[in-house]
């Protein structure tokens, strides 16, 4: 958003702005960045080889809570809370 807001940041006038823009996109890419790392670091702490690994094994453990839950209702006819 910032950066379409940039590109649409046109004039003589609008110099300052531009730049004051500029920074705020470059400090949130390092950010981001440094985000980015620590996700990894904490994912590789935790013996998954990249946050990639982890979301696959995350979304599968979901997968199975669903359906133990579903096979539990079924048997009970209640839901459990």
């Amino acid at each position: 958003m910032l950066k379409k807001e940039l590109s649409e940041c046109t004039g003589i006038f609008k110099g300052g702005w531009r730049k004051e823009l500029q920074q705020e996109i470059d400090s949130l890419d390092i950010q981001i960045s440094n985000m980015k790392k620590r996700l990894s670091s904490i994912v590789k702490e935790y013996n998954f080889d990249s946050a990639q690994a982890f979301y696959k094994e995350l979304n599968a453990a979901k997968r199975e809570g669903y359906k133990r839950k579903r096979g539990w209702q079924g048997i009970s006819g209640k839901a459990e809370r």
